[in-house]
């Protein structure tokens, strides 16, 4: 399937905007600055949320436990979703401090590779300036699934060893 997007004007030379086709299987171009300017992470509506992590998400499920929910919107779309919760004293315990779980990250695959490592960076901004009692944030990378956790890699997160035979965990510092 291809979509097209128009791109904006060009901010440093005022160029007319462009028509850029992109194949949706993702590696036509990366989320690069004529994306960035047109998309924002914020919070949204639990409605919005949950019909897109419930369709769209491997799980298919949504968390027990949701604390924040963030939307990735382009061009006023919303594109993708971002949940954080609580996760289980345990984690709290074990790194010292309030720690939250980021539970799902989903984005369209209309939009190009990296946006999960931008919309990670966004988020964990976020909740540094509106949860300031947040000291770590810890998710869970699942092979079964395929995942290695190149995302949290990219994003800064630090390896913290396997939970189990399906899991590993990976936290950040806030």
């Amino acid at each position: 399937m291809t979509v097209l997007y128009p791109t904006p004007v060009h901010p440093h030379t005022n160029d007319p905007p462009q028509i850029i086709e992109y194949l949706s299987t993702g590696t036509a171009e990366t989320f690069d600055v004529s994306w960035r300017c047109r998309s924002d992470v914020r919070p949204c509506r639990i409605g919005e949320a949950k019909a897109l992590v419930i369709s769209h998400h491997y799980l298919h499920k949504w968390p027990a436990v949701v604390t924040v929910r963030l939307g990735l919107y382009v061009d006023d779309v919303i594109r993708g979703v971002l949940l954080f919760g609580h996760g289980p004293k345990q984690i709290s315990v074990r790194y010292g401090g309030m720690t939250w779980e980021l539970s799902r990250l989903w984005i369209d695959d209309c939009v190009p590779r990296n946006a999960e490592t931008w919309m990670i960076g966004k988020a964990i901004r976020y909740v540094r300036r509106n949860h300031r009692e947040v000291k770590h944030i810890v998710s869970y990378a699942d092979p079964s699934a395929g995942h290695t956790g190149t995302i949290y890699r990219a994003a800064n997160f630090r390896s913290d060893g396997r939970t189990g035979p399906r899991a590993q965990n990976a936290t950040v510092r806030l």
